[in-house]
């Protein structure tokens, strides 16, 4: 955006007939639209050309004239007689979107036309349109502009030169010149009734009608040709619709010279006033440079005289001058532009005052001073640490409340997440000797699990998957003879229940690898959000109740960037290195020999051995009744010389499998103890030493005054965004302040 030094500076004046800048607001010679009656009005023209020149109608919009009607009702020729520019004619490409001709003060005379790419385009087509720009010079024929326009066309609606589509793209005109005026005119597509594509076209064009007319800011200009019926005119309903009051609405009848005799009287009737059904409306008359009885190439001095003799002649001299003619014209929307002008004016102000509390101007400020840049560190730096304390543990405050449950903000309930999945996916783990369930049955028996673990498909159809108690004892008895040593017959290396832990436990590494990964993304996520919140001015700062003094900074976005990515991130990343450091020692405990004196691992040792003995007396029972060796009598009483007999294993098989039972028991005890543990090492001496404990070791504090300066100091992009915000609030008080004089006169 240019500066408004950039611009002709007009200035606000009570009296006298030219500005500082050397603008003449009323000169001899013919009168343009708007050129002032008294010092009101020449006061509130400079008023808005400056207001354009500050660019502010792109917050608060200005009064502008709509052109809208049917196709082919004489849309251009009325444009054309208002701003004396010779627009073209009798070519489809001003059917198909919205031209803006927008008229504004300069020493010098130029028309330039460009291309406002509206939103349904892609960036590219963006880029293609907004790169478009023609300029006729001052001393270059305006006949240049029907060929200009011609070729914005073929930009906007390449390869299609009968515009047989609709745009929301704007083809803007700007004419400046010394006797031009701060005046926006809009020409609508014109309406139709049929397209041989089909009734979206149609409806295209009239809701594109529709949202100019409804806009409070717009001086409708609702053309209807004299040689079509008025009762099929939709565009009167939509006047109706959108200006009941009709306070903005100036209904123009074009092409009178089109009609029969009988035609003619009904249309001075019309006019008059005395149909009633059309009597609600303030008719103007118009006759059209285009029409019969003229040619192209006349000059706007003759085109009025042509017009002003033709409304003298009868039938229509019966008519008041005040109801035809294009000075008659100017004259209804000159009224009706200054009184949209007095209406919108004062709101403008009170938009201005509200854009101008926002954050993104409010919190914009010059170079802070060194002393005022530690001063804000160090209270950014203390509001940090003191708040991440604080959600590490659980205790989350008011600003919580406004994030979703599910934010990184509610840090320990992120973590918790983790931890429960990371217990989950261990407790849930397949190992090749022993079911997942078998062990997890026993945690959801006591419900700290749940009964079904998440992602596990249901026992039906899991179990067919695990090899059964007796394969699993076979293939253990396997391991036994393949891995023998020096020991006698009969005798096993215990180390095989080393072995078979370390087969069952081989993932545990990399699944506590990936819970770091996940509580480091935790932290990530956590300090990404939250650095933003406590770097930016306090609720209470703004609002003034610590003095003037700000406690935040003022480029919040920019610089929690940075220390989130020169500062937090390396602490992150140090902080999970020294976590998988602390896995890798608890790695290298698992690999190490097995060593169990938990009293679950001893109790379960016994009670499986109790159990074998047991099965073994009620089997020899069982055996001896069976084959008649034992009463009824005796049936209670056990031969201890044939139960020695019968647990010792008949053949070298049969006592290789009873060992690898016993190892494979105490292997499975000794996993699961050693699995809880493990567990809550991982937790304690890997997440929460590393991370949450003392995460305010995450939070450097200890930065040079060098080190402040280059956080707070805009990126490129930013900067030219801050110098872009920084115009812009200029802009909008210097308007505040036009408006503030106009509304004190």
């Amino acid at each position: 955006m240019a500066p408004p030094s950039a611009q002709p500076r007009t200035h606000i004046t009570n009296n006298g007939d030219t500005r500082d800048d050397g603008l003449q607001v009323h000169q001899d010679g013919p009168a343009t639209l708007l050129d002032a009656n008294d010092a009101s009005e020449r006061q509130m023209i400079e008023i808005i050309d400056r207001l354009r020149d500050l660019g502010v109608e792109r917050h608060n919009p200005l009064p502008q004239v709509v052109v809208c009607g049917a196709q082919s009702a004489g849309k251009s020729s009325v444009l054309e007689a208002i701003t004396e520019i010779p627009f073209p004619r009798s070519i489809q490409m001003c059917t198909r979107y919205v031209t803006m001709v927008t008229l504004a003060y300069n020493q010098f005379e130029s028309t330039t036309i460009t291309i406002l790419p509206g939103s349904s385009r892609n960036a590219d087509d963006k880029a293609r349109l907004r790169s478009f720009k023609e300029v006729i010079y001052e001393n270059e024929p305006k006949s240049q502009l029907k060929t200009l326009m011609e070729k914005a066309h073929g930009e906007i609606l390449p390869g299609k030169p009968d515009g047989d589509e609709v745009t929301d793209d704007i083809l803007s005109i700007r004419i400046v010149g010394p006797r031009k005026r701060a005046l926006q005119m809009i020409d609508l597509p014109g309406l139709i009734e049929y397209h041989h594509e089909g009734p979206k076209i149609v409806s295209k064009i009239e809701g594109m009608v529709n949202k100019y007319m409804a806009m409070p800011q717009s001086i409708i200009l609702a053309i209807v040709a004299a040689d079509n019926d008025l009762n099929n005119a939709k565009i009167l309903n939509w006047c109706d619709k959108h200006d009941s009051t009709r306070e903005r609405t100036v209904p123009i009848i074009t092409k009178p010279d089109r009609l029969g005799r009988d035609e003619t009287h009904t249309l001075i009737q019309i006019v008059q006033g005395r149909d009633g059904k059309f009597n609600k409306f303030n008719w103007h008359v118009l006759r059209n440079r285009a029409s019969s009885g003229t040619v192209e190439h006349v000059s706007a001095e003759e085109r009025n005289r042509h017009e002003s003799e033709f409304f003298r002649a009868e039938p229509w001299n019966v008519l008041d001058p005040s109801s035809y003619g294009i000075e008659q014209l100017k004259h209804k929307l000159r009224e009706r532009y200054f009184a949209a002008a007095k209406r919108e004016l004062p709101a403008m102000k009170l938009n201005i005052d509200r854009l101008l509390q926002q954050e993104k101007y409010a919190s914009l400020s010059d170079a802070l001073k060194e002393d005022d840049l530690k001063r804000i560190f160090k209270l950014a730096i203390d509001r940090l640490k003191f708040t991440a304390k604080e959600h590490a543990r659980g205790d989350y405050n008011y600003e919580t409340s406004q994030f979703p449950d599910d934010s990184p903000i509610n840090l320990r309930s992120r973590i918790r997440e983790q931890d429960e999945r990371f217990c989950e996916e261990l407790t849930n783990e397949d190992p090749s000797w022993m079911s997942p369930l078998d062990s997890y049955v026993q945690l959801s028996s006591q419900g700290i699990l749940p009964s079904q673990p998440l992602g596990l498909p249901r026992p039906s159809e899991s179990m067919s998957n695990h090899v059964d108690r007796d394969d699993r004892i076979s293939a253990v008895g396997e391991k036994l003879d393949k891995t023998r040593g020096t020991e006698l017959s009969r005798h096993y290396n215990p180390q095989i229940i080393g072995k078979l832990f370390w087969d069952m436990s081989n993932r545990w590494e990399e699944i506590a690898k990936h819970y770091v990964e996940n509580v480091y993304a935790c932290c990530k996520m956590y300090f990404s959000t939250v650095i933003k919140l406590q770097f930016a001015r306090t609720e209470g700062n703004i609002r003034g109740v610590n003095g003037h003094e700000i406690d935040g900074f003022p480029n919040v976005a920019c610089v929690a960037k940075k220390y989130m990515s020169n500062y937090i991130i390396p602490r992150l990343q140090q902080a999970r290195r020294n976590a998988n450091l602390e896995l890798w020692q608890l790695e290298q405990d698992r690999r190490d020999h097995t060593k169990n004196h938990d009293k679950r691992f001893l109790v379960s040792q016994k009670d499986h051995r109790n159990s074998t003995q047991f099965k073994n007396t009620i089997e020899m029972k069982r055996s001896q009744l069976s084959v008649g060796k034992t009463s009824v009598a005796d049936a209670h009483t056990i031969d201890m010389k044939n139960l020695a007999e019968q647990m010792e294993p008949s053949s070298l098989l049969d006592y290789r499998n009873k060992k690898a039972k016993e190892f494979l028991h105490d292997a499975e005890a000794h996993y699961q103890v050693v699995r809880d543990t493990y567990i809550m090492n991982v937790l304690t001496q890997v997440q929460e030493r590393h991370f949450l404990r003392n995460i305010v070791m995450l939070v450097p504090d200890n930065l040079s005054l060098a080190e402040i300066h280059d956080l707070v100091k805009d990126d490129d992009e930013a900067g030219r965004k801050k110098l872009e915000l920084q115009q812009e609030r200029s802009n909008l008080e210097e308007a505040r302040n036009v408006l503030e004089i106009w509304s004190e006169d």
